[in-house]
């Protein structure tokens, strides 16, 4: 019995307080991944986790200047049988989206971010493709955020730390979002 493990609840996105390196693979695009398989492992490629209804090209980029957090979020994410792409920080969230805007189906955006926040990340990838949804992350209640950042343009809030089951109703939402 393996119970090395069982520190930490597996299914919760923990508070932002640092940790690990994200081990991002190159595929198609540097930061892109493929779905995780649902056994535990570490294997790039997806047979057995349960799939959305979403097209093989759909990407989910993974925006989080935390590697402990954003790993655990890939993670979650591949499990529901998407392909992830990953940025630690503004400018690389940019960079991907620029790349790959007809790929990513949504966005999930962290907003206390060092240089560039994710609001500043969120105005300026509207001018590269303004239709992607997006799914705010953040410390904050979603109460106190809406109240003082009024969008449209959201598609989700998350609010940290986030379960999978959480993840799993906002990429649903989102991705079912028109115009997508």
């Amino acid at each position: 019995e393996n119970n090395a493990q069982n520190t930490a609840d597996p299914d919760m996105i923990p508070p932002q307080d640092g940790g690990g390196q994200a081990d991002p693979q190159e595929q198609t695009h540097p930061a892109l991944q493929s779905p995780a398989s649902n056994n535990g492992d570490d294997a790039r490629t997806n047979t057995d986790a349960p799939t959305v209804a979403t097209p093989q090209e759909d990407v989910v980029l993974v925006v989080d200047d935390d590697p402990a957090v954003r790993t655990i979020a890939v993670r979650f994410v591949a499990l529901m049988g998407y392909k992830t792409a990953e940025a630690g920080d503004g400018v690389t969230a940019l960079s991907i989206i620029a790349d790959m805007k007809d790929q990513i189906c949504c966005v999930i955006l962290d907003m206390g971010m060092p240089d560039m926040d994710g609001l500043a990340v969120l105005q300026r990838m509207r001018r590269i493709r303004t239709g992607i949804p997006v799914i705010i992350c953040s410390g904050q209640p979603e109460h106190e955020f809406m109240r003082r950042n009024p969008s449209d343009s959201i598609s989700g809030y998350l609010e940290k730390p986030y379960q999978i089951r959480q993840i799993r109703q906002a990429l649903s939402a989102a991705c079912s979002t028109p115009g997508r």
